[in-house]
């Protein structure tokens, strides 16, 4: 069952709606640290017209009782502080949900999670014999599969009758369960960031090699005013 559109939904349809799971489906985007002032600012008007969207379907359809988020390990407030690091502009509407009962639950198998980020590592670097690429390939996908297998078994078990989900991520509509009533939070500003990200790939890239380069510098610097040894550092 496709996303359904807001706004083409009649009040009969969403009396039926009430007595069914849904979920409330939105895409993460993500916080480019060192980004250009006009990414931010347009980030920032992505998520309030997110959460303008989300605040008018708990209002016909039903308040936000679970959430969960790709790429997020934990729950609760382990949960809250690696969103935090990772995408700090999405906190506010999840805490904002949090405050009035919802919960943020376990999304992700850290196994699981770390083991796909590797692979995927991997397979980026560009591999000479394509026997191994074959192989990690084939590897890569067996471990996104059973990702895949345990999303859509925490979704199941943790939405209860009648709730409603808020999932965030980048592909959140092969987890849920086909009985789920599915809503996907899609405002002008997601096509608008989508352009701009287009057309600016090269100033975000340069953005976050220089942030990262900053990273390292930071830490040979404190290795080296701790007096401490540290592989590779000269004796």
């Amino acid at each position: 069952m496709a996303p359904e559109e807001i706004g083409k939904i009649n009040k009969a349809e969403f009396g039926n709606i009430m007595t069914k799971r849904k979920a409330y489906l939105v895409t993460i985007l993500p916080d480019v640290q060192s980004a250009p002032k006009e990414y931010t600012e347009k980030i920032g008007r992505y998520w309030q017209a997110v959460d303008d969207q989300i605040s008018q379907l708990e209002s016909k359809a039903g308040t936000v009782k679970r959430i969960l988020v790709e790429g997020v390990i934990g729950r609760g407030a382990d949960a809250e502080l690696m969103l935090k690091q990772s995408t700090p502009s999405a906190l506010r509407i999840i805490r904002s949900r949090t405050s009035s009962g919802a919960v943020l639950e376990s999304y992700e198998d850290q196994e699981l999670f770390e083991q796909m980020i590797d692979f995927g590592r991997c397979l980026q670097i560009g591999l000479i014999s394509k026997s191994v690429s074959d192989m990690m390939v084939t590897k890569y996908q067996e471990i996104a599969e059973q990702r895949l297998n345990y999303q859509q078994k925490i979704v199941d078990e943790v939405v209860l009758e009648n709730e409603a989900l808020l999932l965030l991520g980048s592909n959140t509509q092969n987890t849920l369960p086909s009985d789920f009533e599915k809503f996907f939070i899609s405002p002008p500003e997601l096509d608008e960031i989508s352009r701009w990200i287009n057309e600016n790939n090269k100033t975000l890239n340069s953005s976050n090699q220089e942030a990262d380069q900053k990273s390292e510098t930071k830490q040979s610097s404190e290795q080296k005013d701790s007096g401490l040894w540290t592989p590779g550092q000269g004796v």
